[in-house]
């Protein structure tokens, strides 16, 4: 909090002012005018933030005023809150507040006013130990408390006025983020913007900062709901003896399409309560197939709920903006609902589940949840600390600000951005001696977080599989005969008419025999010897004839390691890659 008003002051100059920039498409400056969009953070950063007293506090929420004392929650009527949206907090109402703990800090008996005027969860995180102080160096005045018989001879008016002598030499500062100013913006209608008259809209973006604080998805969700359901899971399936069949099924998942290279169920269930985001990411989208007969009815309606949850969170474009939040708020109302019929305690003790139904609220304003997660930003911890060790450790902030923003500027200048020249009071930058060495340098380019440029992406370029290790041999067992095994030599055959035993052998997983031969006639155990992958296969033994529905006579094909798409991204052979064919009309694979 301490370095918000460095933050605030600086964005509002820029708003002010604007900062000069060069446009390098159109060779042009350009002024830029920043402004706060939102505040991203975990749940304790983001009430700091709001001057909230955070999650312990009876009124716990940071956006609106729902909450209460446990009796007041657990009546009907406090129970009924917890599912809807309450009074929306303002910083206007917040900032006076605060000011007013001030003036009732001074007074006499100023240790309940405060508290009862601070109840509704209000807690300024720079002024409250000011506050504090001035409270108890007014009791020590007036002997109350543990001064008790050792009040001063000093009447009323001089106490009051002693205590706000100190508060103004003590100066206390109130959270700036409260007052932050915004940036007046000219916005174009885009839809009308080539015709005579262009609609333009005069936007203020200023900062209301309990509404500036989004629910966020990956500590509130995956570390939050996921995880308590997690918990309650593992301990049902220890009470009735079924980890062991529990944790099998987790192993014996598909992985494909989870983006996971493997499920770890013997790690994930030895240290069930020590996971993190990226496993809990998995447990909701798996659970519901492996816990369908080990937890209770309700207990996997829940895990059905969370799915659907996960998946209308985790979505990178919102299509239809106005169907959205609605199909979002029922399967938030749905999971609420079952999770008040699995425990109804644990909606009153925590307030995660309430600040999911601020979440289609939030979606309206900012686009979808991704947007102000903060899993790209844990990512950056390793960073962090480590540039952190690296330096004389005597201003650990500064200097990591420091090497960041020097990275920042040679990657600016090493990928042709321009800066400006004093010296020649001109736009310039890098030439291309400098600008080559950065193409001749792929280790380089890829510790500053350069892609390779897409006009150097050869899309379809594939990479061959290495050629095979001597004596290398794979075993199958295969529909055959009873003789002993025989030798089949993959590609044995010609260039162009590979062997039949090879084209008929399935040896990976991108062929499958075509034709293969009547099962239970005999056994077989085929030994493949020297397999080399990089011999060519007929076009019809490959999977890929079958998706694509292409009939390619006389053709063989290769088979590749990896291939580019028409993204530019690199394929794996045996990934699930998302396509549209222009054969199959209106089909999305």
């Amino acid at each position: 909090m301490e370095l918000m008003q460095g933050v605030k002051e600086n964005i509002e100059a820029a708003a002010r002012e604007g900062i000069v920039a060069f446009d390098c498409r159109d060779g042009s400056e350009v002024l830029l005018i920043p402004y706060a969009l939102f505040f991203p953070g975990d749940n304790p950063m983001q009430a700091e933030l709001c001057s909230h007293s955070g999650l312990s506090c009876n009124f716990f929420c940071r956006t609106c005023h729902v909450g209460g004392t446990k009796a007041e929650k657990e009546s009907n009527d406090g129970f009924q809150t917890l599912f809807a949206e309450g009074q929306l907090r303002t910083s206007q109402k917040t900032e006076s507040i605060i000011r007013n703990c001030f003036h009732l800090a001074t007074e006499s008996g100023a240790s309940k006013k405060v508290d009862k005027i601070v109840s509704s969860g209000v807690r300024d995180s720079l002024s409250h130990r000011t506050v504090e102080q001035v409270i108890e160096k007014g009791k020590e005045l007036r002997g109350r408390g543990r001064y008790k018989g050792k009040a001063t001879a000093k009447p009323e008016n001089e106490i009051v006025s002693q205590l706000k002598s100190m508060l103004e030499i003590g100066a206390p500062r109130i959270n700036p983020l409260l007052s932050m100013d915004g940036a007046l913006l000219l916005i174009h209608d885009t839809s009308v913007l080539n015709s005579p008259a262009p609609s333009s809209l005069l936007y203020y973006a200023g900062v209301e900062i309990p509404l500036d604080t989004p629910t966020e998805i990956l500590h509130t969700v995956l570390l939050g709901i996921v995880k308590y359901f997690w918990g309650q899971t593992i301990w049902i399936v220890k009470q009735d003896s079924t980890l062991d069949t529990f944790r099998a099924r987790l192993a014996s998942l598909n992985s494909e399409g989870l983006n996971t290279p493997k499920i770890n169920a013997e790690y994930m269930c030895k240290y069930s309560g020590s996971l993190i985001g990226k496993h809990f990411k998995l447990i909701a989208q798996v659970m519901e197939f492996v816990v369908y007969d080990l937890v209770p009815s309700d207990v996997l309606q829940a895990w059905r709920a969370i799915g659907t949850l996960v998946v209308l969170l985790w979505h990178t474009t919102i299509e239809d903006i106005d169907k959205y939040p609605s199909d979002l708020r029922k399967a938030i109302d749905d999971f609420l609902n079952i999770t008040a019929k699995c425990a109804p305690s644990i909606l009153i003790s925590k307030p995660k589940f309430h600040f999911l139904v601020h979440l289609p609220t939030y979606m309206q304003r900012f686009g979808p949840a991704i947007v102000f997660s903060t899993e790209r930003y844990e990512s950056f911890n390793s960073i962090f600390r480590l540039s952190c060790i690296h330096s004389n450790r005597q201003a650990p902030s500064r200097d990591s600000c420091e090497h960041l923003a020097y990275s920042n500027s040679i990657k600016h200048i090493l990928s042709g951005g321009y800066w400006y020249s004093k010296a020649n009071k001109s736009w310039v930058k890098a030439g291309p001696g400098v600008l080559k060495a950065l193409e001749q340098s792929p280790e380089v380019r890829n510790l500053l977080g350069l892609y390779k440029p897409q006009s150097s992406i050869v899309v379809g370029a594939a990479k061959l599989h290495p050629a095979p290790a001597k004596n290398k041999r794979l075993r199958r067992r295969a529909a055959g005969s009873s003789t002993p095994s025989e030798n089949i030599a993959a590609g044995s055959g010609s260039h162009n008419e590979p062997s039949a035993a090879a084209s008929n052998a399935r040896i990976d997983d991108e062929t499958h025999t075509s034709e293969p031969q009547p099962p239970g006639e005999h056994t077989l155990t085929q030994e493949i010897s020297l397999v080399d992958l990089r011999q060519p296969v007929r076009w019809s033994t490959t999977l890929c004839s079958r998706v694509d529905g292409i009939s390619v006579q006389n053709t063989h094909m290769l088979r590749a390691k990896t291939v580019v798409t028409g993204s530019g991204d690199t394929a794996q052979i045996g990934s699930h890659v998302i396509y549209s064919h222009e054969l199959v009309e209106s089909s999305k694979f």
